[in-house]
């Protein structure tokens, strides 16, 4: 392969200086070729090596002499070496020393043998095709200014080392003259153009269709019927030649990764390639970044049915959601505007809430506002959140503290991250919550007993708004079912009238002890009326919520599958800088369904709801299905 390029670049060369040789000589130091080049009979040698032997033989002038290996200046190349080493290597830039001196005293051709069996084999005749070879290897580089980089940097090469020669062809006279890096990028784009074209010509039926016609550097242009319009013609280019993808891609990128129209308005602006709308087409389906933008996420299955803890009876905030709210601006004692935040307690079965106002989001903070919380409503026995760091940390110090007391432990559930829909529940207080402050001090400036005031009143407020339907006629008026009435059924200010006690003819002196009994036996009369109508019509006006989640798009009849590669959404960066992951464990609901995965994303396995995946339709193997693939190849051996 080395003679063959060496070969190459001397024809080149023949062909652009304008100086005649009396000699030529190629030197190698490779015996083998040599020997080949020397053969008589060379058909019966293998089929890469005679279509080699044919391309070194085509200039009869060219005569192939020996080196020895110490002295070929180009063994430095092959064998590796620092910048600094090659610019002190003489011989790299003057050749061998025997090149001075007379022919007698150069490198004597060791005897080689022409032992034709040697390289004998049993093939049928073929037929040599011409190897062609681009100058600028145009699949090195995918984006066109790179390659057009390359294509500069030969032409510079070309203008450095013909400075004292005289070029036959226009494009070498013209790049010599050359003196500005602007003149010297555009030569290097011909010097693509003419490449391509000469390695993929037009046809005759494209020559007379597209009324071609070669102008300067003998270059293919398509002025088509609009005759000598001044406007600039576009240059031909195969749509076979890989130089035409490179173009394309290069104008669906100048605007912007626009639809298929704008691309190819802007790749005929300089160039004509037949077929270019599908060719546009084809570049836009395989760009990335357009990929990235029409991805759409898997879709979220039907809501599955409301846990337990919702639905039971239970104690006052034996379930309860936790989220925060904020930051809020107040006014501290000394007159400086300081951010607080609102935590939010909210009971699953009754929806009755409790708010803590808190000075941060530290763990401290949410330890001391649990602490109060369970002072005053007992301890739960399950929490749902976030994922939020204070969260975390609390759980964790919780957990250290039940297993020195060994008493009865907290179940903490964190929902999968940036998915609040999962927290539903909370959600919807804190909203209420927003909605009735926003409303309480619009813009006011409050200071943090002002605050706390306020947020006191709207948590009764929030306590007291109805659960069911409230009836138009009077009459019904005070069945509507409230949270407050689940948990304080005295704190009513209506006249409930339940018939508990029968009525008798007359009434005897109750004592102190009789009338505490009877008290407590109408509380929780009044308790079982509220509980019995939390079942009877909140519970079945549960059943009328939508079972559906708002998704608006989304990819259909698309399931997550382990091994798929996905973007992962990031609402505080654009789509375009979202991370890829692998779907490493998919996590299914009590009813079946896939909501939740576990991704790896740089090292690292995140949980995600398959709301915020979006497939690339790519798949990885599992280091386990690989394994199972190679051991079926070992036995199936």
């Amino acid at each position: 392969m080395a003679s063959v390029a060496g070969k190459r670049m001397s024809d080149f060369i023949i062909k652009e200086i304008d100086i005649k040789f009396t000699k030529i000589y190629i030197w190698t130091d490779s015996k083998c070729v040599l020997s080949w080049i020397l053969l008589s009979n060379i058909d019966k040698l293998p089929k890469f090596v005679k279509n080699r032997i044919k391309i070194l033989r085509e200039n009869k002038e060219i005569e192939w002499k020996y080196v020895p290996t110490e002295k070929n200046p180009s063994d430095i190349a092959s064998r590796g070496c620092t910048t600094n080493e090659l610019k002190n290597y003489k011989e790299w830039w003057k050749g061998p020393q025997f090149l001075n001196e007379s022919e007698e005293k150069w490198p004597q051709s060791p005897e080689l043998k022409r032992n034709e069996k040697e390289w004998s084999k049993d093939l049928e005749e073929i037929k040599i095709e011409m190897l062609t070879k681009d100058l600028i290897n145009t699949e090195l580089r995918n984006e066109w200014p790179k390659l057009v980089n390359i294509s500069t940097a030969f032409c510079q090469a070309i203008k450095n080392f013909g400075r004292k020669i005289k070029f036959k062809t226009e494009f070498g006279s013209n790049l010599q003259k050359i003196k500005n890096k602007v003149d010297l990028r555009k030569m290097g784009e011909i010097l693509l153009i003419i490449e391509a074209q000469n390695k993929y010509p037009p046809t005759e039926k494209e020559i007379q269709e597209l009324k071609m016609k070669k102008e300067k550097y003998n270059i293919w242009t398509c002025p088509g019927r609009l005759g000598d319009i001044n406007t600039p013609t576009p240059i031909f280019i195969s749509k076979e030649a890989p130089l035409a993808e490179k173009i394309a891609l290069e104008a669906h990128l100048r605007t912007l990764h626009s639809g298929i129209n704008q691309s190819l308005i802007e790749l005929r602006q300089m160039f004509w390639v037949p077929s270019g709308r599908q060719l546009i087409k084809k570049i836009i389906n395989r760009c990335l970044h357009c990929k990235k933008a029409k991805l759409l996420p898997y879709s979220i299955p039907k809501m599955p049915d409301l846990p337990k803890e919702r639905i039971l009876r239970s104690k006052p905030f034996q379930n309860t959601g936790l989220d925060y709210a904020g930051p809020f601006e107040v006014k501290n004692s000394s007159g400086e505007i300081v951010k607080v935040w609102i935590e939010i307690f909210s009971c699953m079965a009754t929806r009755f809430t409790h708010l803590e106002l808190i000075p941060s989001l530290s763990a401290k903070s949410c330890i001391q506002a649990m602490r109060r919380f369970i002072s005053e409503y007992g301890k739960p026995k399950y929490f749902i959140s976030d994922n939020g760091t204070q969260y975390k940390l609390t759980c964790k110090v919780i957990q250290e503290i039940e297993q020195k007391t060994e008493k009865e432990k907290i179940h903490w559930q964190f929902i999968p991250s940036l998915s609040p829909w999962f927290g539903g529940l909370y959600e919807a207080m804190v909203k209420i919550m927003k909605n009735s402050l926003k409303a309480a001090i619009g813009r006011k400036m409050l200071n943090y007993e002002e605050l706390r005031t306020i947020l006191s009143e709207i948590k009764t407020i929030m306590n007291k708004r109805p659960l069911t339907y409230v009836y138009e006629n009077f009459d019904d008026a005070y069945t509507v079912l409230r949270p407050i009435d689940l948990i304080l059924p005295s704190r009513n200010e209506e006249n409930i009238e339940l018939e508990i006690f029968d009525e008798k003819e007359f009434l005897e002196k109750e004592t102190q002890r009789e009338i505490l009994i009877k008290e407590w036996e109408n509380s929780n009369q009044m308790l079982n009326h509220f509980w019995q109508k939390w079942e009877k019509e909140y519970l079945n006006k549960l059943k009328e919520r939508a079972d559906k989640h708002n998704q608006k798009l989304y990819k259909k009849n698309y399931l997550p599958e382990i091994g798929e590669i996905v973007l992962i959404q990031n609402k505080q960066v654009p789509k375009q800088a979202w991370n890829l992951g692998k779907i490493v464990e998919l996590i299914k609901s009590k009813d079946g369904l896939i909501r939740i995965a576990k991704v790896r994303v740089k090292g690292k396995i995140i949980t995600r709801a398959i709301a915020l995946l979006y497939p690339m339709e790519l798949k990885a193997e599992m280091p386990e299905k690989i394994i199972e693939r190679e051991k079926a190849k070992i036995e199936n051996k």
